[in-house]
This record gives structure tokens, C-alpha cells and sequence, in this order.
């Protein structure tokens, strides 16, 4: 085999240390991460921002959270105004007198009254008054309150074989 000559090995040797020298520049003076990167020059690489783009769609209704926790009771409120109630204004007023025959022998076994207290009145509270002494142990009180805010209305019903009498309901009114 043939020797090379000089100019081919100084050449070669050459070669050699060019590629060698360019791979250590590379491997030392390569940039990895933009922290190697002088901000105003990464300024200048991004450019501009561009306007907003259109919104997007909105996203489903999420489930409710759960209650919170009850907060603290408030204050207590300043005491109201005294009211204005008279008791002269108090009347009572007897209504409709209902007999109340023997039980089996019509259409009184079954007794009505109505108390109507005067138009500008309201009824507070109500019952019966019997005249000839109409005992209730021997009737049944079927219904006796108000019917509207000025009237109160007693029926009772003869339990008994007895006539037992009549009687009326009362109204206790106000104004």
C-alpha cells in the first residue's frame, strides 16, 4: 500500500480539528430554553399580540352546591304601638230564638240561631242562652261558632223525648 503524502495528512489532521472544534461550539454555545434568551430579544421574536378571538360557547349548568350554614339571629325589633282596644266598645247581641221540640215529632228537633253583630262590628266570641231553661246535657251542640266575621250561628240537636224549649245564640261583638 502507498504511503500518503504530507499535504493529505496535514489535510486530514486538519479536517479532523475543524469538525472536532465545531461540535465543541455546538455542544457549549447551543441555546436549550428560552431563560438563555435576553428578554428583549424574545420580545421582538414573539411579535405582537393579535386581537381576542370570538367567545366560546357557554358550558353546562353545574349541580347545586350544598345549603350554607344558617347565619345569626337578628336583633330584636323595637316594641310595637300599645293597641287601642275599648272595652265600652264591647256589646253583646242575641240572635234568632230556635225551638227545640221533642225528638221524632218534626222539623224543631233541630235547632238554628244566628247572632249578627251591627255592620261595623266583628264578633269575638259566641255560644247560646236558653230560655225556659234548656239543659245540655239532653241536646247536642252540633255546631256553634262563627260563620263570618260578624256572625256566630248555634245548632243543636233534642236527644231526648222531651220538648226542651227554645233557645238563642249570642254574639260577643266590638268594634
Amino acid at each position: 500500500m502507498k504511503r500518503p503524502s504530507a499535504p493529505v495528512v496535514i489535510s486530514t489532521v486538519a479536517l479532523f480539528f475543524s469538525l472536532g472544534g465545531v461540535s465543541l461550539a455546538a455542544s457549549h454555545y447551543m441555546i436549550t430554553s428560552t431563560s438563555q434568551i435576553k428578554p428583549s430579544v424574545l420580545n421582538v421574536l414573539h411579535g405582537k399580540r393579535g386581537p381576542a378571538g370570538p367567545a366560546g360557547t357557554s358550558g353546562a349548568v353545574g349541580t347545586t352546591g350544598p345549603a350554607g350554614t344558617a347565619g345569626a339571629a337578628g336583633a330584636a325589633g323595637a316594641a310595637g304601638a300599645a293597641g287601642s282596644f275599648n272595652p265600652a266598645s264591647v256589646t253583646t247581641v242575641v240572635g234568632t230564638v230556635a225551638d227545640m221540640c221533642e225528638l221524632g215529632s218534626g222539623d224543631c228537633e233541630i235547632g238554628n240561631s244566628v247572632a249578627t253583630c251591627p255592620s261595623s262590628d266583628v264578633v269575638l266570641s259566641g255560644g247560646w242562652t236558653p230560655e225556659n231553661s234548656l239543659p245540655p246535657v239532653e241536646a247536642t251542640v252540633v255546631y256553634n261558632q262563627a260563620i263570618t266575621s260578624s256572625s256566630w250561628e248555634v245548632i243543636m240537636a233534642n236527644d231526648s223525648s222531651v220538648t226542651l224549649g227554645d233557645y238563642a245564640a249570642f254574639a260577643v261583638c266590638a268594634s
